[in-house]
């Protein structure tokens, strides 16, 4: 206990960065791997080691979450002490490796859909849990367990600590790799059955079960905070047309619900980490000393998202080459040494690139879709629609652009001496017209069903966008925007197109 007590003194005494974790997090999984490799023979691909990282982000993460709660501390505080937790999972391949073993030493997940086999213990060879595996689930456990007795003294929460982190340990070894190989490839009862799949289909697999656990690190990580959290609750209003024009595309590909998963929650984390880079940045340009996000926030976050962005990558789906774009043009559109949010036409261009990959990132879940013209037709007007549309957002922050001198379509045309409410008129009067040519084109081409249904839907939008400029009113217009969008994805989806 005191070489415990001497080793969590040592940790908290250091400065504290949540890149920290990330990184620990990256070398135990990188090198678990490596030595799977070199002790055991294991024939891992490089892909393969890579896939350990986001185990060990979502259970680090899991556990500071824990004991924080158990303890009292703060995650900060806590979270340098879950490294060392972390560190352990370098321990299995050395142990079996000094270990007379009477099975051929091999490490995964468990993932057969019978609850009987699950190796409670952590401990069944036969099912990818060697002596190695099982010593070092039940150190880790040890470990939590006397961490909350040192913060608390409690011998309930000690015992109530064991529990949770006997849990977390199942819930990440077991369970979610059950549901998500159930989710992701079909239910299988028995080892003879797991034999017979394809090698490829389950390393498809195994990059699936990456990305739900880095969405769950994600997750986890923007909690961290609850002003942070309800503060980006609050913005999501403004990401919200972009998932619905993802889903518009994934209509139109006529994607499973699997991929259109991975595309929309790949898609969610790029849109969260573009507002949180605007709000720090805007905060900053404003000269207030607190923005919502800090910079080590922000930072970790980026992380996350580039990691579950990979995982998307290594599927070859081509979705993960356009949220690629959108979150570089998130970093020109928002950080200092680019800004293009205060270049007038630039941030207009962003706009429209952040609505195509939006909409890109649904078509390419079928790679063949983007084959038919219509496609392609519809791409380029998003491109192009949102590069307009998105002036309307410029409207109610027209006071605040003007003092920052920040040069959008109204401060630009207001320097040239015209009335603003003129501008607005124009605009909206733009904006309307855009409304009205997919009405008269699904008029013209699909008859009157494609006409008259999207035509009622964009009536909320116009009836907001001429009521007013003020924040409450774009709100609200993103709202029925959105909806109207999805009316799009319905319609492709049940082929009303065709009546």
């Amino acid at each position: 206990m005191k070489f415990l007590r001497y080793l969590v003194y040592a940790q908290e005494k250091r400065r504290y960065h949540p890149l920290s974790l990330i990184l620990f997090c990256a070398f135990t999984g990188l090198m678990r791997g490596l030595l799977e490799f070199i002790l055991h023979d294991i024939p891992l691909k490089n892909t393969d080691i890579v896939n350990f990282v986001p185990f060990y982000l979502s259970l680090g993460l899991m556990l500071r979450e824990m004991l924080a709660f158990l303890t009292g501390a703060t995650r900060t505080t806590v979270e340098k002490s879950v490294i060392i937790g972390i560190f352990l999972g370098l321990f299995p391949p050395i142990i079996d490796a000094l270990l007379p073993v009477k099975f051929p030493v091999f490490y995964g997940y468990y993932f057969l859909w019978d609850f009987t086999n699950i190796p409670w213990l952590g401990y069944n060879p036969a099912f990818n849990f060697p002596l190695g595996e099982s010593i070092t689930i039940w150190l880790s456990i040890v470990f939590c367990a006397l961490y909350v007795h040192l913060k608390s003294g409690s011998f309930f929460r000690t015992g109530v600590a064991s529990i949770a982190a006997y849990g977390i340990f199942i819930f990440n070894s077991s369970l979610l790799p059950m549901l998500t190989f159930r989710w992701f490839v079909g239910e299988v009862v028995s080892v003879d059955a797991a034999r017979v799949i394809d090698a490829t289909q389950l390393q498809l697999f195994t990059y699936r079960l990456a990305h739900v656990q880095t969405m769950i690190a994600a997750m986890l990580w923007m909690l961290s905070r609850r002003d942070l959290f309800v503060h980006t609750l609050r913005r999501t209003l403004h990401g919200m047309p972009f998932l619905a024009l993802c889903l518009f595309g994934a209509a139109i590909a006529d994607a499973n619900g699997q991929n259109v998963f991975l595309a929309l929650s790949s898609l969610s984390l790029v849109i969260i980490l573009s507002l949180w880079q605007n709000d720090h940045f805007d905060f900053r340009d404003d000269g207030k000393t607190a923005p919502p996000v800090t910079q080590h926030e922000l930072s970790g976050f980026t992380v996350l998202t580039l990691i579950t962005l990979c995982f998307l990558f290594f599927l070859n789906q081509r979705s993960a080459i356009v949220l690629f774009i959108a979150l570089v043009c998130s970093v020109l559109y928002n950080y200092p040494f680019y800004r293009a949010r205060n270049s007038f036409p630039a941030n207009l261009k962003i706009e429209g690139i952040w609505g195509f990959c939006a909409f890109a990132s649904g078509v390419l879940l079928n790679q063949i879709a983007f084959e038919r013209p219509a496609v392609k037709i519809t791409a380029l007007l998003v491109f192009g629609g949102w590069s307009s549309v998105s002036v309307w957002k410029d409207m109610k922050d027209f006071e605040n652009d003007r003092a920052a001198r920040v040069r959008t379509l109204f401060t630009v045309l207001t320097d040239k001496n015209v009335a603003f409410p003129r501008i607005v008129f124009f605009t909206s009067l733009f904006i309307t017209i855009l409304f009205v040519i997919p009405i008269i084109l699904g008029g013209i081409f699909f008859g009157g069903a494609a006409a008259a249904l999207p035509g009622i839907a964009s009536l909320p939008v116009l009836a907001f966008l001429w009521a007013g400029h003020s924040g409450t009113l774009f709100r609200r217009g993103l709202i029925a925007l959105s909806l109207y969008i999805l009316l799009f994805a319905v319609l492709e989806k049940t082929r009303i197109w065709q009546i």
